[in-house]
């Protein structure tokens, strides 16, 4: 198989559109824990940094905390991602019809078709998905989404997520040598497997090997990437998709905080042609001023060579909510990106 012309790369402000957590609503859930709270050094180290990565990085890789205070954090982390779940799982009647239109009308144009296999990669780790995009669905059942070269557990994709997932019932990772082997054959035809959904950072509600939590969380994410099997392949794949010819790559709810995304973007777009169509928010201005602060270079490949379209606003931007249809500069962006295949049939 082949990897399909067009990819999405999805970012908190994705998930943020159905009850998830932006950057600093993550920092309020975790410094709220009472695990965090009652800890004195643990509390004023995230108060004087005010970003919960920066503060996990800094107490679980430095020689400043002791390893009960480590374990702490760890669990306060745990916590604030159930509880960011259990959030997501008890949307409104309201905001999972708007969700799955979102996954019908949007989501689902990636998968791909005939020899294709289409990819949604995300830098992620709520189980957003997994809990809503439900393989029995009349249309969402024609593209079914899959975690490569991962064992999932029975409740995902299914509509039997749990609100709470407990610990067994979590996604042991694979190891090294079951990865080497899948990863190998990552290409032969698997109609199973048609459509990929790839966690870059990895995700909560899931173990690696060794027992600890696959997540990537902090500072130095690039060598934790590259000491988990999995996540090393995954990154190896998103660079293959990136690298295709004629590639086109539309990016919802990312803000390129991490460099070591925002450098296979670069690659891709500055030796393999990579087209990049970006949904934000702000203003097309103030996304480029942003983005040479992360770095000149970004806005010198990504910006000028790379950008092909943008549109500023948000996923309910892209939807007529009274008629419930993708509404008509939605319709206009997305065709831009050049989908295909069931939408246009169906017309």
């Amino acid at each position: 198989m082949q990897p399909s012309k067009i990819a999405l790369l999805t970012g908190a402000g994705f998930t943020k559109n159905f009850r998830g957590y932006l950057g600093g609503e993550m920092w309020s859930a975790i410094f709220s824990q009472p695990l965090v709270a009652g800890n004195p050094r643990l509390r004023k180290d995230m108060l004087d940094r005010m970003d919960f990565e920066q503060s996990y990085y800094h107490v679980m890789k430095g020689d400043d905390f002791l390893p009960g205070e480590k374990e702490l954090l760890g669990k306060a982390v745990e916590k604030a991602y159930q509880e960011m779940h259990a959030m997501i799982h008890g949307m409104s009647r309201h905001d999972k019809a708007l969700l799955k239109f979102v996954l019908r009308e949007i989501v689902a144009r990636f998968a791909g078709s005939g020899e294709e296999r289409g990819f949604l990669f995300t830098l992620n780790q709520d189980l957003l998905m997994e809990t809503f995009y439900h393989e029995t669905d009349p249309v969402l059942g024609k593209f079914k989404l899959s975690i490569p070269m991962m064992d999932a557990q029975p409740w995902v994709f299914s509509q039997k997520a749990p609100p709470y997932v407990r610990q067994r019932e979590w996604i042991r990772v694979p190891d090294e040598a079951t990865v080497k082997a899948l990863h190998s054959k990552f290409w032969d035809s698997q109609p199973e497997q048609r459509f990929c959904y790839v966690k870059l950072h990895g995700s909560y509600g899931w173990r690696s090997a060794d027992g600890s939590n696959a997540m990537v969380i902090g500072g130095e994410k690039g060598h934790r990437i590259s000491s988990e099997p999995i996540l090393r392949a995954y990154f190896t794949i998103f660079e293959d998709v990136l690298r295709g010819p004629d590639c086109k790559l539309l990016i919802i709810g990312y803000g390129f905080k991490d460099p070591h995304i925002n450098q296979r973007i670069v690659d891709a777009v500055t030796n393999h042609g990579l087209r990049v169509y970006i949904v934000s928010p702000s203003q097309p201005h103030e996304f480029r001023k942003e983005l040479g602060l992360a770095a000149r270079s970004y806005v010198g490949a990504i910006w000028n060579k790379g950008m092909h379209g943008y549109y500023r606003g948000t996923l309910y931007d892209f939807i007529d909510m009274d008629k419930l249809v993708l509404s008509s500069d939605g319709e206009w962006f997305l065709r831009k990106v050049q989908t295909s295949g069931y939408w246009n049939r169906r017309e």
